[in-house]
């Protein structure tokens, strides 16, 4: 079953989206040649993608199979701050490669399943993004939460259909 897109971008292909070739760093990560089926970047660069964030200094990325393969063979060896598991690095740390995100009560699978799709990468759907920064709490993720909450609550599905409506006017919720 095909999800209902979160905004108008979504619901137009992401043509409204950031043409990620333009931005080094998503266009760095295009180049690692990781299987796009088996990677989802997280973190705020899909912020980025729906127009929320002028730039981001890093791009986090979850991979599973072939991808994780990939970048642990060619990428550098560390450690996640958060967790304590294995990453990989390339850049300088500016793209982060893991095999899990924050904590293992995220479904790999399911974050790349349900990604919204760019130009071939896959991004974690705001929702999540939300989810994971209201989390952390942290007082530098404030701003990213504000403006995908009020993202959202601009663009919420109608039931059973794929179109949009304002919130006002008293469509279905998320």
């Amino acid at each position: 079953m095909k999800r209902a897109p979160l905004c108008r971008a979504c619901h137009e292909g992401m043509s409204g989206a950031l043409d990620i070739h333009r931005h080094p760093l998503l266009r760095r990560l295009i180049s690692l040649g990781l299987r796009s089926a088996d990677f989802v970047v997280f973190g705020s660069a899909p912020l980025l993608v729906h127009g929320l964030r002028e730039d981001v200094r890093d791009v986090d990325v979850v991979a599973r199979g072939a991808a994780w393969q990939r970048a642990r063979a060619t990428g550098v060896a560390a450690v996640g701050p958060l967790t304590g598991s294995p990453m990989v690095h390339y850049w300088g740390g500016r793209i982060e490669v893991s095999p899990q995100w924050t904590s293992p009560s995220w479904d790999v699978d399911l974050l790349i399943q349900n990604a919204d799709v760019v130009h071939g990468v896959r991004f974690a759907r705001l929702q999540d993004v939300l989810a994971h920064k209201r989390a952390l709490g942290r007082t530098k993720d404030e701003a990213d939460v504000a403006a995908v909450e009020s993202h959202i609550g601009l663009h919420r599905p109608i039931r059973g259909y794929n179109r949009f409506e304002e919130p006002s006017s008293g469509g279905g919720s998320l």
